[in-house]
């Protein structure tokens, strides 16, 4: 399990759950995993998700405008990420 601080100082988890979906869903953004606690602390853009209680943090991660997404669920006790992958779009 990885532990994350975001820019607010929110205690982020990333289970070995969230990292195995990681690796199975999305194995051409592996390589992004090292950037996940750079695009929470400093974030680009951070936009609320539609489903309750999740907010989505983004990062450039290269010049050519690519973005990496951190989706997060925030709950009373924890907060965790739920998945994490590249885009080109925040929406």
């Amino acid at each position: 399990m990885r532990q994350y601080v975001d820019f607010a100082g929110l205690k982020i988890l990333m289970t070995d759950e969230a990292e195995a979906h990681l690796r199975n869903s999305h194995p051409q953004d592996v390589t992004y995993i090292d950037l996940v606690g750079d695009v929470l602390g400093k974030p680009d853009l951070v936009l609320p998700d539609p489903r309750p209680n999740v907010v989505r943090y983004y990062g450039r991660v290269d010049s050519s405008g690519k973005l990496l997404r951190v989706v997060v669920k925030r709950l009373p006790e924890v907060a965790y990420i739920v998945t994490v992958f590249s885009t080109y779009r925040a929406r």
